[in-house]
């Protein structure tokens, strides 16, 4: 029977050291790889292969720790591309590299930059209240109160 490691292993397209090591077997939510395995002690895991890389490499992840790519490549298994971070060390390299869905590219957005530009300019002006530019442009008071305060939609001027 076969390690655990070279099962994860024979599924890794390996190159060298600064190219991205491609997951080739099964992709997940988000375009992570996913690895099924058993510990040695029986308890049967699902994982991302990210995660899997660097616990064979490396060993275990501190607890309440991620496993962030430096690549932003999700099927990389490259344990140099590979570092620990917390939640907040993640969100942050999300940021910095521009992969932070925002404004009209978040899923939930219900307005235009254009709408946003609108509802500032409405509520200097005295053009409606808060509760009134809510009912005109479908949203709640309190999406109204984030636009106004650049709460939401900082990036738009």
């Amino acid at each position: 029977m076969k390690s655990v490691e070279t099962r994860f292993w024979e599924k890794v397209q390996v190159g060298d050291s600064s190219q991205c090591w491609e997951w080739q077997a099964h992709i997940g939510n988000g375009g992570y790889g996913r690895f099924n395995y058993t510990s040695t002690k029986g308890k049967r895991f699902i994982a991302d292969t990210h995660r899997v890389a660097y616990e064979l490499t490396f060993g275990e992840i501190p607890a309440g720790m991620c496993v962030c790519h430096k690549c932003d490549n999700p099927r990389c298994c490259n344990p140099a591309h590979l570092f620990i971070g917390t939640v907040q060390d993640n969100i942050n390299d999300k940021v910095t590299k521009g992969r932070q869905s925002r404004g009209i590219k978040h899923t939930n957005s219900k307005l235009a930059p254009t709408q946003v530009v609108q509802i500032r300019a409405l509520y200097k002006d005295g053009g409606g209240s808060m509760a009134e530019l809510a009912r005109q442009f479908n949203i709640t008071k309190g999406a109204i109160q984030h636009i106004i305060e650049r709460r939401n939609w900082r990036h738009i001027p």
